[in-house]
């Protein structure tokens, strides 16, 4: 059977992308005890990202998990320009995140791929990642109208690509795995527009789970629900993929304006950068909506 799991990260900030992923488990057979809790295998911490990683940290810890997991896979990125490539779904990267290229090289002495085969009877196998900067933001939250109808679309667009790039079908057994999005506990129309041939059953609908099953499939949507490992890597690679770039977004910015501190994106803090850079965006002849996310 397979697992997938889905988390974000950068749904709150301002600036910088919303990144969310779809982590892909192959099981002989479903044991879910084997994924109910966070852990740390041999050395590599796999769990909430927002415990493993604080705002002007070190990214060390999800560096590692998130690179071992790929070396499990026999996937080696040597910077981050191409674990973009490998795991993001990007077009092109705005100018203003489009240098410097970060190597990761040097966590490369550190990563511990035999730690992902720790399913007795199953592994890690693939990992799809959405990366959705300022602009296409907006836009997208004018379509769909509210941030959660956009993450809940997003999300079960990475579920549905990964199932048909692996060819699965519905009459395997799948577990969808996601954390609550916005706090909302009814999926049953957004699940129904993604799958509009299959009869989608409640099974619960609470504000601790909302459960649904259809022809194969079950999908949770789970309060906190980083407890649970296939999302708990999700999670990693959202946010490690989204800290990267914000690097690369405070370097641009600080190159133009050298005393400026760097933002985390959110919104207190981005209102006092968004005040430093307003007169550069000017000469830079840039609209604040390429870089400001609306709410």
């Amino acid at each position: 059977m397979y697992i997938i799991g889905t988390d974000e990260a950068g749904y709150g900030p301002n600036f910088g992308p919303l990144v969310v992923t779809a982590t892909l488990w192959r099981m002989a057979e479903f044991d879910f005890s084997s994924v109910i809790t966070s852990a740390n295998f041999a050395g590599i911490d796999i769990g909430d990202s927002k415990q493993l990683y604080h705002s002007g940290g070190s990214l060390d810890k999800l560096s590692k998990g998130v690179l071992s997991a790929l070396a499990s896979i026999g996937i080696f990125p040597k910077n981050d320009t191409e674990l973009f490539d490998i795991v993001g779904k990007v077009s092109q990267l705005p100018f203003m995140f489009a240098e410097p290229e970060i190597s990761l090289q040097k966590i490369s002495g550190e990563l511990k791929p035999e730690s992902f085969n720790f399913f007795l009877s199953g592994s890690f196998h693939k990992v799809l990642s959405q990366i959705i900067f300022p602009a296409e933001y907006n836009s997208l939250l004018e379509y769909y109208g509210s941030k959660g109808e956009l993450l809940s679309n997003i999300t079960l667009k990475l579920v549905v690509e990964l199932i048909a790039d692996l060819g699965i079908d519905l009459c395997e057994q799948i577990l969808v795995l996601c954390d609550k999005h916005g706090g909302r506990n009814c999926y049953t129309d957004i699940l129904t527009r993604y799958f509009q041939d299959e009869l989608i059953k409640v099974k619960e609908q609470s504000r601790e789970i909302s459960i649904y099953n259809l022809r194969g499939m079950e999908f949770r949507f789970i309060a906190k629900g980083e407890s649970q490992i296939p999302i708990a890597l999700s999670s990693m690679f959202s946010k490690y993929i989204r800290e990267l770039l914000m690097q690369r977004f405070n370097f641009f910015w600080q190159k133009q304006i050298p005393t400026i501190k760097p933002t985390a994106g959110y919104p207190e803090d981005a209102k006092r950068f968004m005040a430093e850079i307003e007169n550069k965006l000017k000469e830079l002849k840039t609209d604040k909506n390429e870089i400001w996310r609306l709410k």
